[in-house]
């Protein structure tokens, strides 16, 4: 073989053997794309922390709009999609929308904006929210059966589901999910949590027991809701309710108190009974003077801040909020987003204040949600 017909096979084999690496290569390559996962959608945050807005309660959630009719169709309060129960942990403000589920109000990790988190339960159907709080980590929603009502018109209840026999979810990072019963296993057959309260570093809960003739109740005392049962202890009810009435607003010493006195002058004498909650789980009513069912019911909420710089919020039903630390105070007028609507709760994170609402002819109501407003400075 010539010298020449050698070079020439010996280039032929190289670029034969080159061609083979580049379709391995190749296919290589488009393998390795086949195996690749998308990347995750980059988490949006649509609503800016700077902008009062407003939002409406529906049985699908919070929505920016209200339905054709809506506000037309009156419901009883208990089976109305309502926003009345509000939590935070300072971080997340946490909206139970009646009846439907839990909306979680998130901001974004700057706090400059925030979005919407839906979270449908349907442990909810048939049952009216009671209260919201931040609890270990996570949000305790304790739910109950309206004995007065009819329960078929509650909101989705054209399904036929009948209503949860659960009372308390708890919400941590996997979602919410039903907590088994706190209360002692050879509790009598009919009795059902009506309400259930913390103060003084305890929890205190009601049951109810709807008989022919007659409604039995019975009074808990709990370690924690997300205890055994068999830390459970009855109480009487003469212990309930002391437990859980008002204190004197003198009783709340330092930045705290100071604040929240501050915050209650800027809105009037009163007399003011104020329920104080805080992103810790702190929930208490204060009393300024005289009788608590003489007073004007106003929504509260701690801020925190360094010793001698706490601040306070305080929301009166006609939407005076105020901000105040132990020596100025602001007030803010917020528009009620319906005819003769009343403001209902306040909650707040580290940005932003929700603020609950309703509207309608006492004990129904035509149209409610929540505004969430930049926080007052």
């Amino acid at each position: 073989m010539s010298f020449e017909r050698k070079r020439r096979r010996r280039q032929g084999a190289l670029s034969s053997t080159a061609a083979l690496l580049l379709a391995l290569l190749a296919a290589t390559a488009q393998g390795g794309c086949a195996r690749r996962q998308p990347p995750a959608p980059a988490v949006v945050y649509p609503y800016s922390s700077q902008v009062r807005r407003t939002f409406f309660a529906t049985d699908s959630g919070l929505s920016e709009l209200t339905f054709q009719g809506e506000a037309e169709a009156e419901m009883p309060a208990s089976q109305a999609p309502h926003a009345s129960v509000l939590s935070s942990d300072g971080r997340v403000i946490l909206v139970a929308v009646n009846g439907w589920g839990v909306e979680r109000v998130e901001l974004s990790p700057d706090g400059s904006s925030y979005r919407l988190a839906d979270s449908p339960q349907p442990g909810f159907n048939g049952l009216t929210a009671g209260g919201a709080w931040p609890l270990a980590g996570g949000f305790l929603v304790q739910l109950y059966r309206d004995p007065f009502l009819e329960r078929a018109a509650a909101p989705g209840a054209a399904s036929g589901a009948a209503p949860s026999p659960a009372r308390l979810f708890y919400m941590d990072a996997a979602g919410l999910l039903s907590l088994p019963s706190p209360f002692p296993p050879g509790l009598e057959a009919g009795f059902e949590p009506f309400a259930i309260l913390p103060a003084g570093g305890s929890w205190f809960a009601e049951l109810r027991k709807d008989g022919a003739e007659r409604v039995s109740l019975k009074f808990f005392a709990l370690d924690s809701p997300l205890g055994s049962s068999l830390s459970a202890r009855e109480i009487r009810r003469a212990d309930f309710e002391s437990a859980l009435s008002p204190l004197p607003l003198s009783a709340l010493a330092g930045g705290e108190g100071a604040s929240l006195r501050t915050a209650l002058g800027a809105l009037g004498r009163g007399p003011w009974l104020a329920r104080l909650r805080s992103g810790a789980g702190e929930d208490r009513w204060y009393l300024s003077s005289g009788r608590p069912e003489e007073a004007q019911n106003v929504y509260a909420w701690s801020l925190g801040g360094p010793a001698g710089g706490e601040r306070s919020l305080v929301l009166t039903g006609d939407g005076r909020l105020a901000a105040a630390d132990a020596l100025k105070a602001s007030v803010t007028e917020l528009e009620a987003p319906a005819p003769g609507a009343q403001f209902t709760a306040l909650a707040a994170s580290a940005t932003s204040a929700a603020a609950a609402w309703e509207a309608g002819t006492f004990p129904s109501i035509s149209s409610a949600g929540v505004m969430i407003l930049p926080l007052p400075r």
